[in-house]
Parts: C-alpha cells; sequence; structure tokens
C-alpha cells in the first residue's frame, strides 16, 4: 500500500496549484446540460479525483447518494479508472484519501459551527481552499490528504453532532469516506457546483486531529492494558493490519462500517481472508476484540460467547478455505478414446462464439460494449437475423439472460425502440431475452463468491432454461481486488462452474486496459487472469485515423481461427453495421455524408437530393451553410475514399452507402 501511496504523490498535480482552470470550472458548473455533457464534467474530475458512481435515483431514500458498487473504499487507495457508462443516469462522487489526495470538511450547520470552533479551541475559521456547494446548504471543503499514510497512520471519517444529539454540524471525510462531486445533481433538484475554484490548501491540523486513526498506537494502548491477562487462554498482542499480507480490499472491510445485515458477510469475508494468509486465531481475535476495527462490531455484540463464536466462525473459514484449494479428481484418459469420440466444435455464432464456452467482450468508457451485447443478444433471439454484422452466421437461437448494472428501464426501452424503429418487436427476442431486476429496476449488482447469490443465479437459469448469460460489467459483481490474479481467477472460475452446472454459455462484459501504443492491443483492466481466462475475448475500440468508426478485434481463441479486426459503425438506430475494411480514411465530411444518406432512407437517391440534405445537415459557418458545389465535392471525396458508391436503380443510378 506504501507503493501505491508513492506512485500517486509522484504522478498527480502539485495541490498548490489550480486544479481546473476557469473554463473547466464553469463548464462542471453549468445547469440545464445534456447527460452527455453532464459525463463530461464527471470525465474532468476523474483526471484529478477517484471518482465514483453514486445512485441519484433509489426507491430507499437513505441509498441517495450511497455508491452504486460494493465495496467501493478500495478507490480510496487505488484510483478508480474512468468509463463513461458507469455514470450513465447516475451522479458520481470523489472517494476520499490517498487516491484523491483529499480530505474534505464537509459543513452542514453554518450557525453552530463557528461556535464549536471556539468551544474545541480553535481560533480561526478554516482557510479558504477548494470548496463545492450542494444542492442545499452544504459546503465541502477540499483540503490535501497528509502523506503520513505511508507510515501506517489513517486519516478516516469523523462527525460531530450539535449538543441535542439531533443534527450534523460538520462531517470529516477521509479515508473510507465520500463525497458527493460538482456537477451532480442534489435531491432537492438543485446541483452540486464549484463556490471556490481554489487551490486545495493543507489541512489545519485540528481536522487532521480528529481524523487521525494510528493503528499501532491504537492497538498498543489497548494490548499494553491486557498484557498477561488470560481471555478464553489467550494474551492479545499488537496487531498493525496494513503489515498483514492479505488485499487492500479486505484491509478497507476491517476499518470500513458495516451496515446491519451485511455484517456477518463481511466478517466472513475478511475471516476467510485472514485463514488463506495463514493468520493465527490469537491475532484474528485481537482484530475482532478492538473496537477501531468496525469489522467486528457484530463480534462484541455476543457477550460472554463472543470468543466461542467466533472460533466456529474461523473453523467454518478454514473449511470454505479447504474446499476452494482442494484438488479435484482426477483420472486417465488416452488419447485414441479422445480421437474415436470425434467431437466437434459447436456454435452459437459461427467464427465469434462456441457452445457452452466463455466470451469476453473487452472495451474503454463510451465505445458502447452495452449496446454491442444488446446488438448480440437480439441476434441470438431474432429469427430473422441470420447472421451478426453481416459477418457471422447465427447457428443457433437461444434463450438470453442478461444481468446488467449499467442501463435503466428508460434507457433499455429506448434502446429497442431505436433499433427496431417502426417494426414490431418480434415476440421471439420479447419472450427470449430476460432480464435480472431488483426490486423494480433491472439495474443490479452481487459477488459470486456469495454463495447466496450464486445460487440465485444458478436457479434463474435452471428453472427458465437461458442458454446464455451475459454479465455487464464484471466489476459490478464481485468484491475482490482486480488487481490480483488470485482473486480474480477465484471469481471467474466461479462463473465458469455456473456455466458448467448450468449448460450456459457466458459473455462477460470488461473494461480495457492501457494500450500498447505500438499495436493498440489493450486487453482487460487489471489482473491478467482476467484475459487468460476466457476462451475467446474480442476488443470494442475507435478505430484509429477513422471518425465515427469502431474496430472489432479479436484478441485470442483457443478453440477456432480468429477473425482478426473487422470496423463497424453505429447508426441513429444504434445498430452496428461492418464496414468494408478497404475503408481507412473516413473523415468527419464522410459521416455527414452518410447520416444525409441514412436520414433519407432506402429510397432512390441522387447525387443532387443527397447535396442538399447535406447542405442541411453540415456546420454553418458565421450563419450560412456550405454550397451546393461544396456538398457535391463531398459526395466525390467519399466516393473515391470508398465510403459511398453509385449503383443502377431502374433508369437512373442511386448513391449508397459501402455496406
Amino acid at each position: 500500500m506504501a507503493v501505491v501511496s508513492l506512485f500517486f504523490w509522484k504522478r498527480r498535480n502539485v495541490m498548490s496549484e489550480l486544479l481546473f482552470d476557469d473554463e473547466d470550472a464553469g463548464f462542471i458548473n453549468k445547469e440545464n446540460c445534456t447527460e452527455k455533457e453532464r459525463l463530461w464534467k464527471f470525465s474532468k474530475l476523474a483526471r484529478v479525483f477517484s471518482v465514483i458512481p453514486l445512485h441519484m435515483k433509489h426507491v430507499d431514500p437513505k441509498m441517495l447518494k450511497s455508491p452504486v458498487e460494493k465495496g467501493w473504499q478500495h478507490y480510496c487507495f487505488n484510483k478508480r479508472a474512468f468509463a463513461y457508462e458507469d455514470f450513465n443516469g447516475r451522479n458520481a462522487g470523489i472517494a476520499c484519501g490517498v487516491a484523491s489526495r483529499v480530505i474534505v470538511l464537509d459543513i452542514d450547520d453554518h450557525a453552530e459551527f463557528p461556535m464549536w470552533l471556539k468551544s474545541y479551541g480553535v481560533d480561526s475559521y478554516p482557510p479558504e481552499t477548494f470548496t463545492v456547494q450542494s444542492g442545499g446548504k452544504s459546503l465541502h471543503l477540499y483540503y490535501q490528504y497528509p502523506k503520513e499514510v505511508e507510515t501506517g497512520i489513517v486519516y478516516g471519517c469523523k462527525s460531530v453532532r450539535n449538543a441535542e444529539n439531533t443534527t450534523t454540524i460538520f462531517d470529516i471525510k477521509g479515508w473510507g469516506g465520500h463525497v458527493v462531486a460538482p456537477g451532480s445533481i442534489h435531491p432537492s433538484g438543485g446541483m452540486y457546483s464549484i463556490l471556490k475554484n481554489l487551490p486545495i490548501r493543507e489541512a489545519p491540523q485540528w481536522i487532521l486531529d480528529m481524523a487521525r486513526r494510528d493503528n499501532n498506537k491504537r492497538v498498543i494502548k489497548r494490548v499494553d492494558s491486557m498484557q498477561g491477562v488470560e481471555t478464553n487462554n489467550r494474551v492479545l498482542h499488537k496487531v498493525d493490519i496494513f503489515d498483514l499480507p492479505i488485499p487492500a480490499e479486505q484491509k478497507v472491510n476491517i476499518l470500513r462500517r458495516h451496515e446491519v445485515g451485511t455484517r456477518s458477510e463481511a466478517e466472513m469475508s475478511v475471516i476467510c481472508s485472514l485463514v488463506r494468509a495463514s493468520i493465527n486465531e490469537d491475532t484474528i481475535l485481537t482484530i475482532f476484540e478492538d473496537a477501531a476495527y468496525p469489522v467486528g462490531e457484530k463480534h462484541r455484540e455476543a457477550g460472554p460467547r463472543r470468543h466461542e463464536r467466533l472460533h466456529s466462525q474461523i473453523e467454518k473459514a478454514k473449511k470454505l478455505v479447504a474446499v476452494e484449494s482442494a484438488p479435484k479428481e482426477l483420472k486417465l484418459i488416452s488419447l485414441g478414446s479422445i480421437y474415436d469420440r470425434n467431437p466437434k466444435l459447436e456454435y452459437l455464432v459461427e467464427g465469434l462464439w462456441t457452445v457452452n464456452d466463455t466470451l469476453m467482450l473487452f472495451g474503454v468508457g463510451g465505445t458502447g460494449k452495452s449496446l454491442f451485447a444488446l446488438n448480440l443478444a437480439i441476434a441470438l433471439t431474432d429469427p430473422s437475423v441470420e447472421s451478426f454484422l453481416d459477418r457471422f452466421p447465427m447457428k443457433k437461437k437461444c434463450k438470453v439472460l442478461m444481468l446488467q448494472s449499467e442501463v435503466s428501464i428508460a434507457g433499455f426501452n429506448d434502446r429497442v425502440k431505436k433499433i427496431y424503429g417502426n417494426k414490431a418487436v418480434p415476440i421471439e427476442v420479447r419472450e427470449n431475452i430476460k432480464i435480472v431486476a431488483n426490486s423494480d429496476d433491472i439495474m443490479t449488482s452481487g459477488d459470486f463468491n456469495n454463495d447466496k447469490f450464486f445460487e440465485s443465479i444458478k436457479k434463474i437459469l435452471t428453472e427458465n432454461d437461458q442458454d446464455v448469460l451475459i454479465i455487464d460489467p464484471l466489476i459490478s459483481f464481485h468484491n475482490e481486488d482486480e488487481n490480483a490474479n488470485t482473486q480474480m481467477r477465484r471469481v471467474l472460475d466461479r462463473i465458469k462452474i455456473l456455466g458448467q452446472e448450468t449448460k450456459t454459455s457466458i459473455l462477460i462484459i470488461h473494461h480495457s486496459g492501457k494500450s500498447n501504443s505500438s499495436n493498440n492491443n489493450a486487453g482487460g483492466r487489471g489482473a491478467s487472469s482476467i484475459g487468460d481466462w476466457a476462451s475467446s475475448s474480442i476488443e470494442l475500440r475507435v478505430a484509429r485515423n477513422k471518425v465515427d468508426t469502431y474496430e472489432l478485434a479479436h484478441q485470442k481463441s483457443r478453440d477456432f481461427k480468429e477473425f482478426g479486426s473487422i470496423f463497424l459503425r453505429r447508426t441513429e438506430s444504434l445498430e452496428f453495421k461492418l464496414i468494408d475494411s478497404n475503408v481507412v480514411n473516413i473523415d468527419k465530411n464522410d459521416v455527414i455524408v452518410l447520416k444525409a444518406l441514412e436520414e433519407l432512407g432506402s429510397v432512390p437517391v441522387n447525387q443532387k437530393k443527397l447535396a442538399e440534405r447535406i447542405c442541411e445537415l453540415a456546420p454553418k459557418k458565421d450563419g450560412k451553410s456550405i454550397s451546393i458545389n461544396t456538398a457535391i465535392k463531398w459526395i466525390k471525396d467519399a466516393t473515391k475514399r470508398s465510403v459511398v458508391k453509385t449503383e443502377d436503380a431502374g433508369n437512373m443510378q442511386r448513391i449508397v452507402p459501402c455496406l
């Protein structure tokens, strides 16, 4: 963790400088903006902070402004990679701590706050710094998160309420906390905005004193008071959790407060992690006994029998870990018997995806991975679709189950309506695409390592005789450290077992990692085991040197020949269409030509008619449209580049796309 901390301190901009220029700050504060503009705001914030998605609407009012992802505290340590699709229809939050390098003072009661400062012995109001105003009355004052985190000192969260304990005067949000980001919408309808676009100042000492959690000192103090005292024949010893050989995610679990109803699950997850690391029972007991560690809250409520209960939990964890690591029964099969069986590959989609196998789709944010998956789901269920992308023959019609956290009911309906346009959605598509719903919403999340969640999905697949499962995205359905090979392999193998037990073909959607500049080959984000796991993997990315064009690259296939790369165009109807591979130099004018053709429909289009439509669509310069001659030149240039072509239509010729 210390290495990560140093990395961020070297990489990030100096906090004594402005984080945003006036133009960017003004854009973030823009009201009445489109959804696309709102996502751009969050992308600008993500250049500086570790930005996480928050609920903007929820059936439970208590969940408003809460993080969408489980285990989000991980992003207080490691900066979250930004993906546009993660924030569709959602607010953004800033994970405080070392990743964002901020600790935030959240002032709720402006009348009580100065009086509290005086009573606490603070002579002056906190210094001016980068400040955000909520849609309500609160102010968020951003201060620098100290470097002492590298020595094991943590600056966490603190809430201060009035004497009557009826209202909150202020909160300190450090490691393990978050604040709503500017550009987000307050439940009242107002907007979080940058009030003071100033450099982020050093945190006042009183804020650091209140937020400071020196784990070594707190545990030493507790242990010193117990030295020589046996508790159920145990003598407790000091523990520094930052030295424990367990994932950062589990260290977060130890220090974060868990809601009632989730405490048992978090407790067992931590115990299993400690058991895997061969941590002895006395050390585990020390962690769960110390009030500094919220994970032990339920344990401490158990009273005199709590040590017996914890011992039982540890034994259960040992059995679970033993099952994980137990070797499967092995047997010998001769080459001759394999050869005599003469098995043949069975395709769902020829050249792309085989039956009862795993396919992984990578892509950076904004490339349309979820939309691509919907196009594929429709192709698998619509009897009129003979080939996917006009390239890959459909070999089997399927029942598709979608497990996703990206698209709302309204957004899903809108996509399907645009794809089918004025045509009726076939009954086969209506009945054979199903989406897992959580309450009244189809956006859900879970953890495949959780037995209850695993069994619930397994039950849905088996009882409804589903052929295909689409998981979108992977990060929403596990609580492991994405960069840890062992942990990610464990959750992915769990998903593979699900597919084997239900005879289901599984598509997993995952975010791309950093591109290799030499070949534009990104692969999956996080641990290498993610990309290694799938039988076949493809990557959807924006094509280089092309406008409004996507490249679908076949990264690997274990059982059949890779198709290499193909180029696609996403139409106004949200369909992906194949583009001739010879089209390599498409530019912004070509995009307008193609859009004009699309809007004119399938009727015969001559050059003049097309040119007139191009004039209407082309950006105006000084309030004037382009000339007909200019539009005709664009058509001729597009023809030379094989973007469009002419074909006979009775007694005349018409212009059509090269698709």
